[in-house]
């Protein structure tokens, strides 16, 4: 087939069955599946967790943005939160219908840091 003078838009959904190891999550990618590496989305990217089930934790690299579908579960390593929020001036945005439970490795919490020995830190903002 031949198409003279047109302008073409291809839409791609990138959809990623985690497995076992780390995963770097970029804009646009759809999680699903289950993996006990640790997932980092990188700055200023929107993701979407479907069905997921993480038990290395999530670690924002900057701003982010996790959109939920379905019934979600991410627990981090120990010392870790199951969602590190990233840096100060940084903002973690968390909607959508689904489900999650967030549990922190030993001594950390759900969503927000991990653990800080002596060090005065500043993270991101949740919304």
């Amino acid at each position: 087939m031949t198409v003279e003078n047109a302008d073409i838009v291809i839409t791609a959904l990138f959809i990623v069955y985690l497995s076992d190891g780390d995963f770097i999550a970029q804009n646009g990618d759809v999680l699903t599946g289950s993996t006990s590496g640790t997932v980092v989305i990188a700055n200023n990217a929107s993701i979407t967790l479907n069905d997921v089930t993480i038990n290395g934790g999530i670690v924002c690299l900057g701003t982010a943005t996790i959109t939920l579908v379905g019934t979600n579960s991410v627990t981090g390593l120990d010392d870790m939160a199951g969602i590190q929020v990233g840096g100060s001036g940084t903002t973690l945005t968390i909607n959508g219908n689904g489900v999650l439970t967030a549990n922190g490795g030993y001594t950390a919490a759900g969503i927000g840091t991990g653990y800080v020995d002596g060090e005065s830190v500043t993270f991101g903002d949740i919304f």
